[in-house]
């Protein structure tokens, strides 16, 4: 008897080990990514002081953590479906130095996380690379996969991934949050990431944004105060990110983007938002879209805009006004992707506007500003480049 007793104890106390472990751990860009850097994770036992370590990377073991410094984090709680509560925890880690390499974990005293490495923008540094991702949203797991790791494989040394928004096909279902982390595995605690919201993030009688949002990332809230973290900015290095909420008020984000790209003196100009201003998939045209954003994105000569949506991809020819600029001119690329499988027939309505339309494929695309250069590489799902154009400033 004693015998069988131990046994189920010692079982129990795996199963408790097990859901205290952080997991989902991601790392998320600040709006000052040279100094510092946000983390996020979670577990279904609330950790009695979570918090997180760091330490610059070196060629030693980690072994003498008084060199290390600690950040407490932050609890929230979520209920994840009727019945199961996590725990998520957020550290904002600062007074980094740029350039450099570091090694941290998280979790607390009865349970850590491996040790990850990350490094801050090199402020010295003119070149910024990242890679962008359309909608992952369906058979995440299963298919999606393929193309997150892909694109790792093919530009391991991207500053961060950025995705367009529709991650997953319902916000609210939390096992789909988990396939995309599993899709991510440790790449998403090595390479930070930053994402709009999409339409499938919208969820609930009042279509809000899912309650899964918040918790599962940690964006800057420096956009619109109606919309945090899912309306911000992020300079990094030669180039400014700004992420909308195409779900949201866009007068107030109109308002806001033409104050924001008027007081930048970024080299490069970038906006991501979900629904795309030139719409490639048939029956659709974000007319209200391009009526407000448009007029603010001529104004400042913005670079480049990502959009995902309509589950084909497109990339137009430098444009300004709706039209085709002449040579010499500074004009506008507008990229809409997809990375999942879901996918739509191709529209015509804008392919005068278009260099490239294609549809049933994955993809992923690895951009690039360096010195007066934009360099945009398309890949497949099979890592083969299906698109390539360089534009100069």
């Amino acid at each position: 008897m004693k015998l069988i007793i131990s046994f189920w104890v010692f079982l129990l106390c795996i199963s408790l080990l097990a859901q205290s472990e952080p997991e989902r751990i991601i790392l998320n860009l600040t709006e000052t990514p040279s100094n510092s850097i946000a983390v996020t994770w979670r577990n279904y036992v609330k950790s009695s002081q979570p918090r997180t370590q760091i330490l610059q990377a070196s060629v030693s073991p980690v072994k003498d953590l008084s060199l290390s410094a600690s950040y407490n984090a932050d609890t929230d709680s979520v209920l994840i479906d009727s019945v199961n509560i996590v725990y998520t925890y957020s550290v904002v880690i600062s007074d980094l130095v740029p350039g450099k390499k570091y090694a941290y974990r998280v979790g607390d005293a009865d349970s850590w996380s491996e040790w990850n490495h990350f490094s801050t923008a090199d402020t010295e540094f003119e070149n910024t690379r990242f890679t962008y991702f359309g909608d992952v949203q369906n058979d995440i797991l299963s298919q999606g996969s393929r193309v997150i790791r892909e694109a790792y494989k093919t530009s391991p040394n991207s500053a961060f991934f950025l995705f367009g928004g529709d991650l997953v096909t319902d916000g609210l279902d939390d096992s789909l949050w988990g396939e995309l982390f599993e899709s991510g595995g440790w790449i998403f605690r090595t390479m930070p990431v930053i994402a709009a919201a999409g339409n499938h993030e919208y969820r609930g009688p009042d279509n809000s944004i899912t309650k899964l949002w918040r918790p599962t990332f940690t964006f800057p809230e420096n956009g619109v105060d109606l919309l945090p973290e899912t309306c911000y900015k992020i300079k990094y290095n030669n180039v400014l990110i700004i992420i909308l909420d195409s779900k949201g008020p866009l007068d107030l984000q109109a308002e806001w983007l033409d104050k924001t790209l008027a007081e930048s003196s970024a080299k490069w100009k970038v906006i991501c938002f979900h629904y795309p201003v030139y719409s490639i998939a048939r029956g659709r045209d974000n007319t209200e879209l391009r009526e407000i954003m448009l007029p603010v994105i001529d104004k400042h000569e913005v670079d480049l805009v990502l959009n995902g949506h309509d589950h084909a991809f497109g990339r137009t020819f430098p444009l300004r006004n709706n039209e085709l600029v002449h040579t010499g001119e500074r004009g506008t690329i507008y990229l809409t992707s997809v990375a999942g499988t879901k996918q739509y027939e191709l529209n015509s309505t804008f392919k005068k506007l278009h260099e490239v339309m294609m549809d049933n494929l994955q993809a992923f695309h690895i951009i690039e500003f360096s010195g007066d250069s934009m360099e945009i590489l398309s890949y497949g799902a099979d890592g083969e480049l299906i698109d390539s154009i360089k534009a100069d400033k």
